[in-house]
């Protein structure tokens, strides 16, 4: 039985092969991709044109990775990014991806076409392209590598998936965000343990990056409605685990947004 499963499914070997396969289509898909990023960013005022979102976000994330006149100063600027339309995790990445490509930019700050491409790469088509690769194994499993590799294809080439690429924008880190709560409970399987709380954690990132984490604000209930169901849990502490979630989910939405705790920039936020 265990052979037949193998051949069939070719084992662990073959899940990490399909795997392996659907990174280097990542990585061509970008790579094919990055040429075509910088459209419409030759400079920031050309981003005010075509970009306005891009244009508004482009000088916070600049200042961030701008050394100051102290050390604690340059931590503050990278912690202090003044742009609260959107959480921590999208402006965190972005200056991540400034400060690890700023040795190899001869001009910056002033090489916005590259600047802007590098954003776009980092944040947008990259955690588009893990998110899709994870939604393509929560569904088939790598069992069957022709299935695979064919619906991570099909997901690559959605238009609303392509146009995404093209701007610098949190969509696409909200949206890996949450796959990441769907992964969770689906590695939980109505268990209610470590994976349900690592649920609530992402929901609560999902939440303050982009308030997409709302979208499950019915799903946890019917969740634990259906355990209760099933005899797998008391009530009592299908409603002790419902409070869980919610402080967990609050938790990771302050650490999302961590000035939340500082009564001057709450009201921004």
């Amino acid at each position: 039985m265990e052979r037949t499963e193998e051949k069939n499914f070719g084992g662990v070997h073959g899940i990490r092969l399909t795997i392996a396969l659907m990174v280097m289509i990542g990585i061509a898909v970008s790579a094919a991709l990055f040429p075509l990023l910088g459209r419409g960013a030759a400079d920031a005022e050309m981003l005010a044109v075509f970009e306005v979102d891009e244009y508004a976000q482009y000088p916070h994330v600049l200042r961030m990775v701008t050394p100051g006149a102290t050390a604690l100063e340059t931590v503050r600027n990278f912690l202090i990014y003044l742009h609260y339309f959107y959480g921590y995790p999208f402006y965190a990445l972005s200056g991540a991806v400034l400060l690890a490509a700023k040795p190899f930019i001869a001009d910056f700050p002033n090489a916005t076409r590259i600047i802007v491409s590098l954003l776009r790469l980092g944040v947008s088509v990259i955690p588009m392209i893990l998110a899709l690769a994870i939604l393509t194994g929560l569904t088939t499993r790598f069992r069957s590598r022709f299935r695979s590799i064919a619906l991570f294809l099909f997901l690559l080439s959605v238009p609303a998936v392509l146009t995404n690429h093209f701007w610098w924008h949190p969509d696409s880190l909200s949206f890996l965000f949450v796959v990441g709560v769907i992964w969770f409970l689906d590695r939980d399987a109505g268990r209610i343990g470590r994976f349900y709380y690592g649920a609530a954690a992402m929901t609560g990132v999902a939440i303050g990056t982009k308030y997409q984490g709302i979208y499950f604000a019915l799903t946890i209930p019917l969740l634990l409605f259906q355990v209760v169901r099933s005899g797998q849990l008391p009530v009592r502490k299908a409603l002790l685990h419902a409070l869980g979630f919610v402080i967990v989910m609050a938790l990771f939405v302050v650490i999302a947004n961590p000035l939340l705790l500082l009564p001057q920039k709450r009201a921004k936020i």
